[in-house]
């Protein structure tokens, strides 16, 4: 019998790219920085950084380290208008209706951040439901609780589709099959597309796994 498939979907960077946004969400990850911890830009810019790369998230960083309040930071660095910077994007819809199994977003953002780029992409009704943060007690990717906790809620094949190659790796090693996004390199890839639009093609590379 044929296992049912589980899409989890990695939201920014991935389903988008769009880098001033992102760049619009490290400026605002700063300044929350900047007036938390009184620190001048450099200082909460290196700060941020170093958190990203050990913690997966500088907001885990600071909630290990400053007991930081998760609602607040988040809240805080997402209140942007998505829309001047998203709009719907009809191949991409039909590029994910036409994968075989169920789909769900599994964000190291907020809810309420993934569901206002799914609402702007006009892809929010291909989505069965969003594994926030906030989800893993605000643990994030690449930790791998985050991929256990996953594993251990679904049965069948699950298939992580993300642009950060730690994050493939933390999948891979927690027995996901594993697509790649974008032009990094991981060895832990079962499929790489440039693309999110040709996960069509990623999808039939998989099944070569299966």
């Amino acid at each position: 019998m044929n296992q049912l498939e589980n899409w989890f979907f990695d939201l920014d960077n991935t389903l988008y790219r769009k880098p001033d946004l992102f760049k619009l969400i490290d400026k605002r990850i700063n300044l929350f920085v900047m007036k938390f911890l009184n620190l001048d830009n450099d200082r909460a810019e290196a700060l941020r950084k170093s958190y990203f790369y050990q913690y997966g998230t500088t907001l885990r960083g600071l909630i290990d380290n400053f007991s930081v309040d998760p609602v607040n930071y988040l809240d805080y660095v997402h209140d942007i208008e998505i829309r001047k910077f998203l709009k719907s994007d009809f191949s991409l819809k039909l590029s994910l209706e036409n994968i075989k199994g169920r789909k769900f977003i599994f964000t190291n953002a907020s809810k309420g951040h993934a569901e206002a780029v799914l609402d702007s992409l006009g892809i929010k009704e291909c989505f069965e439901e969003i594994f926030d943060t906030g989800h893993f007690c605000y643990h994030a990717k690449p930790e791998s609780v985050t991929f256990e906790k996953i594993a251990a809620d679904f049965d069948g094949k699950n298939i992580m589709v993300d642009d950060y190659p730690k994050n493939i790796e933390a999948a891979k090693r927690t027995g996901f099959y594993t697509v790649l996004v974008g032009k990094g390199t991981s060895g832990y890839a079962d499929a790489q597309i440039d693309d999110v639009h040709s996960i069509e093609t990623a999808a039939e590379e998989i099944k070569n796994s299966f």
